[in-house]
């Protein structure tokens, strides 16, 4: 009875703050009591792991970076202190994160602080207005006002960093989604080179106009804000404005995506050196990503409401319907509001590619050369609800499959570091950096023990065709078990103790471990060992070829 209603509030806890729906002080402290007093609050820290993808394996090494922030014991919601983007300067990885110092990392070292630190958001302003009595009856999500990008730039004799963040402005009562510059001393080698205070770094453009608070829901959702760049040349940055839920359903009026005089919930070309800027597309709700590919094409991941997470190429003029028009449904379910169709994209341009479910998708990077030829020329894709990363395969320019390939943390920011790295950034405060690696498959180390262990033509035919057989339903790939168990390390293990979700009965109440001879037994006769089992007689009684195969399995476990 507790556990149900644990679990029941936990959930609305968690659709809360994995989609970062608007919602009441309430919920907030239900979800933050909830996850405290049962789960001991934040989750645990990932550790250095390889992970599966379809064509390559992913090593990864992670690296825990100590903000200057005091999250309170009891903040579990990890939305807060969130944000940041990541560019390169050199051999360093830049980072910026939610407490506006930029902080430099390499594979071989630890992320450490530079002496630069971000243009001001006048958070504590914002914050002050909050605890005014004339805004007692609004309510107000501190943490949403954030950093979202960096990036470095190179314009001829001229470099430097841009910043995007959402700034309050404490004159009007109103926030921008602004774009800063720095620029570096020409003599400015290394990062360590460089120092900055919030006043160094010269402001080059504000979204327009300043976008007032609003009483329904938060008084300012900047989680909204977009705020990713893609720098496509000499001079010349796209920026993406989010909607900031100003979409008619969250606030009141007509949603602002729509009204070309209002520079929100589109995307923005801008010169980062002159400030002049354009609106390129409308109809935008929250782009957490963009990339710019080597021809030209500039591409936005946006997210969208219940489901319709969307690709989008950007076109030069096009409206892409939000909030008019969505392959997602509202929050309670239902239709937009605002939309004449129910579901579809018949009107406005429709996406490349969706999600549904959606999968809340933020960063994206197009894969260059320097990672792996398997991957060059994919878009990779975080997300935040699924904690994975989605590949996007394009052929004849356009996206044919994506995969899901799942890390265990929310993924804020992607980037691909100078050495080639692909390297993430998490809510959970961690840069993880990637490493690519051919997936070999078993041959190699059949060829090896047959060698070894002088095997004789006949017997390593029948093994190696055998061994083929059982390759053909399980891999040989590390908890690799959604479509059967994997065989990397099945020698010596509890038998059906894998994540595999298919095994019968019979074996799951098997008890015991993997032995030589209980595997033999159950590769000679699958039925008699394990009735009801999906494992077909691929030894057809051959016990002698089936206690070679079990060596093997043995030997390929040890191996690894």
């Amino acid at each position: 009875m507790v556990a149900g209603c644990v679990l029941s509030l936990l959930f609305a806890g968690y659709e809360i703050s994995h989609r970062e729906l608007p919602t009441n002080k309430f919920w907030w402290k239900v979800d933050r009591k909830i996850q405290h007093t049962f789960f001991g609050g934040l989750p645990v820290k990932l550790g250095d792991t390889t992970y599966n993808s379809a064509l390559i394996l992913l090593d990864s090494h992670v690296d825990p970076v100590e903000l200057d922030v005091e999250r309170p014991k009891q903040e579990t919601n990890l939305m807060s202190f969130s944000g940041g983007g990541m560019t390169s300067f050199g051999n360093d990885l830049l980072l910026l994160p939610y407490d506006g110092i930029i902080y430099k990392a390499r594979p071989d070292m630890s992320a450490q602080r530079t002496a630069i630190r971000a243009p001001d958001t006048h958070r504590d302003e914002f914050r002050a207005l909050s605890e005014t009595e004339a805004y007692k009856d609004y309510h107000f999500d501190l943490y949403y006002i954030r950093y979202n990008d960096l990036k470095y730039f190179e314009a001829g004799d001229q470099r430097g960093l841009l910043a995007s963040y959402t700034e309050y402005h404490s004159d009007g009562e109103c926030a921008t989604n602004t774009l800063a510059r720095l620029d570096f001393a020409s003599s400015a080698t290394t990062i360590d080179d460089v120092t900055a205070e919030p006043n160094d770094w010269e402001i080059v453009y504000r979204s327009s106009p300043c976008l007032k608070l609003k009483k329904r829901l938060s008084a300012l959702e900047a989680h909204m804000a977009g705020g990713r760049m893609a720098i496509t040349g000499p001079e010349t940055v796209y920026l993406t404005n989010g909607d900031y839920h100003m979409d008619g359903m969250r606030s009141d009026g007509h949603g602002i995506a729509q009204d070309p005089e209002n520079e929100l919930g589109k995307v923005m070309r801008i010169n980062y050196l002159t400030g002049e800027s354009q609106i390129v597309s409308m109809g935008h709700r929250n782009m957490q990503g963009i990339a710019a590919l080597p021809n030209g094409d500039v591409y936005v991941a946006e997210h969208g409401p219940q489901g319709g997470d969307e690709l989008n190429l950007i076109r030069e003029g096009a409206n892409y319907g939000w909030p008019k028009e969505s392959y997602g449904l509202t929050y309670s379910s239902g239709k937009l509001p605002e939309s004449d169709s129910f579901g579809r994209h018949d009107t406005y341009t429709p996406p490349e590619f969706s999600w549904l479910p959606s999968p809340a998708i933020s960063s994206m990077i197009y894969i260059k050369p320097s990672f792996h030829d398997a991957w060059t020329g994919d878009l990779l894709i975080g997300s935040l609800i699924t904690e994975s990363l989605w590949r996007v395969r394009f052929a004849n320019g356009k996206p044919v499959y994506s995969e899901q390939i799942p890390i265990g943390s929310r993924i804020r920011s992607l980037w691909q570091h100078s050495n080639g790295q692909i390297v993430l950034w998490t809510d959970n405060h961690e840069l993880i950096w990637l490493t690519a690696r051919d997936i070999g498959g078993y041959a190699p180390v059949l060829d090896e023990y047959v060698k070894w262990h002088g095997i004789s033509p006949a017997t390593a035919n029948r093994l190696a065709a055998s061994v083929e057989r059982c390759a053909e339903c399980h891999s040989f790939q590390m908890a690799a078990n959604s479509r059967s168990p994997s065989l990397a390390r099945i020698y010596g293990e509890r038998i059906a103790s894998s994540s595999y979700a298919g095994y019968s009965d019979a074996l799951r109440t098997k008890g015991g471990r993997w032995t030589d001879e209980n595997l033999a037994d159950f590769l000679t006769d699958p039925q008699s060992f394990s009735p009801g089992t999906t494992m077909p007689n691929v030894m057809e009684g051959d016990r002698a070829t089936a206690e070679d195969v079990v060596k093997f399995l043995k030997y390929y476990n040890d191996k690894f």
